[in-house]
């Protein structure tokens, strides 16, 4: 080792202790942007149009109606953080007819699920292993979605609830 100017080797546990570091700087950013939305969106009026959001606004809308293959016209009412049935983090996204779950692509591949607001039966507030802030959405056809740690549970009920009302649709909640 003297030949190496007496740099240390970095040992596999310097290794993973760098990618693990790496992996929250990934997951804070992403949180980071998710807040400068959320303040951003929230200083809007409820009479604002979608169309007047600021450009990183609307290039989220855009994204996501992308990786969903939404038609245009669907805008981007609001999102929330969450984990899957699995436990594994992603976000949940409500579009004018849509609830969109995407899995964080940092930690796995990219999963989606995507359910029609008019095909939403009942919203059931749960407690799901330690979460006592899980949604389960059931279905007309009695499929069952799980969703743990979901931030902001009761606002993101409230805005599944008047979105589907918005469509001419009723969604019970328990």
């Amino acid at each position: 080792n003297n030949n190496n100017n007496n740099k240390p080797e970095k040992t596999e546990i310097q290794t993973k202790q760098y990618n693990n570091n790496n992996v929250i700087q990934q997951v804070v950013s992403s949180i980071k942007n998710e807040i400068n939305f959320r303040f951003l969106n929230s200083s809007l009026s409820t009479t604002t149009t979608i169309t007047s959001l600021s450009h990183d606004e609307k290039t989220l809308e855009d994204k996501k109606r992308i990786c969903f293959k939404l038609i245009e016209t669907e805008k981007l009412i609001d999102y929330f953080s969450c984990s899957n049935a699995a436990s594994i983090p992603g976000t949940l996204f409500l579009f004018t007819s849509f609830l969109c779950f995407e899995v964080r692509p940092i930690f796995f591949d990219k999963q989606t699920i995507i359910i029609p607001i008019s095909e939403i039966k009942v919203l059931h507030k749960v407690k799901f292993f330690f979460s006592d802030t899980s949604i389960v959405v059931e279905t007309r056809n009695r499929n069952s979605y799980k969703f743990m740690y979901v931030m902001r549970r009761n606002e993101c009920i409230d805005v599944i609830v008047r979105a589907s009302a918005n469509l001419g649709y009723e969604i019970s909640v328990n």
